[in-house]
């Protein structure tokens, strides 16, 4: 039986996403830093929720399968649809199957050594100071250093910190399950939240577009990490029993059908809305 709670989690990260990936076609890059961080939660819903429905599904969770999965998706999407050979911009899809993978081999340790290394790909980028380098092409790109710093720190989405996202998903599921009472997460996730979004806008200097792209997490800092995990964790612990209404069972066929929307959508964005003229913006597209 579906998960009406988890549908719709997936479905408002489907909107958002379309929102922020149709955004640089359609819009200037000037467009405010609340609405920026609003189009930067879809992919840490996706990566959280990845990690949380591998714990729910139990002994039915096959990572090594489900990751390759996912991985062959993210191939396709990068060879078909934005004509790129694969594993050059490691796009959110490779994160999820990175994280199915990962959660596969750690799934039997206990939870505290899980968040223990959630914690330590979270804190790397920053205790390291590591430079996150926006420009795309790369003379040295064909240099194996290059693709593993890329592949690391400065990617669309980099390991460190976008693994921590799934494995904090499947701690959540195991704490949920442990505990009775978790009255107090939407408290702290609130907090989380509201506190990440307060810090991020003080640092929102330090937050450039990338290839137009209106997203905040470039990089993906600590206030962002705060802001994206809060808001993860308010949908899963705050907001279970308005999520999980009959009334949102039809926006949530996005959520049960989140795979095919992103693969379409890819195609969509990359084939049809990137060939628009970029001088017309969202309007002038359909009045010329």
């Amino acid at each position: 039986m579906r998960n009406q709670h988890i549908d719709s989690m997936r479905s408002i990260a489907i909107l958002i996403m379309l929102t922020a990936n149709t955004t640089p076609y359609l819009l200037e890059p000037n467009t405010p830093f609340a609405f920026r961080a609003l189009c930067s939660l879809a992919a840490p819903l996706f990566t959280f929720l990845s990690g949380y429905t591998f714990a729910m599904n139990g002994s039915r969770s096959n990572g090594f399968k489900s990751g390759f999965f996912v991985l062959l998706s993210a191939v396709i999407v990068d060879v078909f649809a934005w004509g790129i050979p694969p594993f050059q911009t490691f796009d959110v899809l490779y994160v999820i199957a990175l994280g199915q993978f990962a959660l596969e081999l750690l799934k039997r340790l206990p939870s505290p050594v899980i968040l223990l290394l959630a914690l330590i790909i979270v804190l790397t980028p920053t205790v390291l100071q590591t430079v996150y380098r926006f420009e795309l092409p790369d003379p040295n790109w064909h240099s194996i250093r290059f693709k593993a710093y890329r592949w690391a720190f400065d990617g669309w989405f980099p390991v460190f910190p976008w693994l921590s996202f799934p494995l904090l998903g499947y701690l959540s599921y195991r704490w949920k399950k442990a505990t009775e009472s978790l009255a107090w997460m939407p408290w702290i996730s609130a907090a989380a939240c509201i506190g990440g979004a307060i810090w991020a806008t003080l640092d929102k200097n330090s937050q450039a577009f990338r290839e137009g792209y209106v997203e905040i997490f470039y990089p993906a800092n600590l206030p962002y990490v705060s802001l994206a995990l809060g808001f993860c964790c308010w949908l899963l612990f705050g907001m279970a029993q308005v999520l999980s209404s009959d009334r949102l069972r039809l926006l949530n066929l996005y959520g049960r059908h989140s795979m095919f929307v992103y693969i379409f959508h890819a195609f969509i964005i990359a084939q049809v809305i990137s060939r628009f003229p970029t001088s017309l913006g969202p309007l002038g597209i359909f009045a010329a």
